[in-house]
């Protein structure tokens, strides 16, 4: 669950609804924190619209990549809200 107020991620068992953990990318999400999306490999997608972003994280919360904001031109990202990933795991 994005927790943009608290600027973090949090788990929980969809089953029992327990908590599970938090990561929160060393406190750099905003609080614009959006959308979470899981990509076939189990790996964690968010976008941050404050810090213009989508970054992609293994399921321990650590960062294995960001797309944005320094990518410019054609396939810039510019305060991302909602976004999806394929079924190539395409962004």
């Amino acid at each position: 669950m994005a927790d943009s107020g608290n600027k973090r991620v949090v788990e929980y068992n969809s089953t029992s609804g327990s908590y599970l953990g938090t990561f929160n990318n060393s406190g750099n999400f905003s609080a614009n924190l959006q959308y979470i999306h899981f990509d076939s490999g189990g790996y964690i997608w968010t976008s941050d619209y404050t810090h213009a972003k989508v970054q992609k994280f293994n399921s321990s919360g650590s960062l294995l990549t960001t797309v944005g904001p320094s990518v410019t031109g054609f396939g810039s990202i510019g305060s991302p809200d909602d976004f999806a990933i394929d079924g190539n795991n395409n962004l």
